[in-house]
């Protein structure tokens, strides 16, 4: 766009909102506008709701969406990080347990299976990286 037009387009834009300012300079005046012209401010005003409500509603959900691939993508980073834990022939359960100081309803340790391990740790690295993710967050 050239200086010109953009000049132009400033003027006319400018030339709009004093027209504008003058009919909606208060609710009355704007109301009484839009029933001579054989408009509704009613039904503009609870169409104008409806469609504010609407997009609310998309951006929540796309915010959701957006959570919940980072969420899937950190659960799928916490279980192949146990699986390669679980597949080192030098892991110790316990002595994780005891370096990571973790807290466990089940404290006989021997008695948990394979499966009980997995989780325990699948759930530990998913919640420490998703602590990872949210402090990254914060700092942007």
């Amino acid at each position: 766009m050239t200086g010109d037009a953009k000049q132009r387009k400033a003027d006319f834009i400018s030339l709009m909102m004093s027209s504008v300012d003058s009919i909606s300079c208060n609710k009355e005046n704007a109301r009484d506008y839009l029933l001579e012209e054989g408009l509704d401010p009613d039904s503009i005003r609870a169409e104008g709701i409806k469609r504010i409500k609407k997009l609310k509603l998309q951006a929540q959900a796309n915010s959701t969406r957006k959570e919940m691939a980072s969420t899937a993508a950190i659960k799928q980073k916490a279980m192949e990080w146990v699986e390669k834990l679980l597949n080192d022939v030098n892991f110790s359960f316990p002595q994780f347990v005891k370096t990571e100081n973790l807290v466990l309803q089940n404290r006989n340790l021997e008695k948990l299976t394979k499966e009980d391990i997995k989780s325990t740790l699948t759930q530990y690295y998913y919640l420490k990286f998703m602590e990872q993710e949210n402090k990254q967050s914060d700092e942007q």
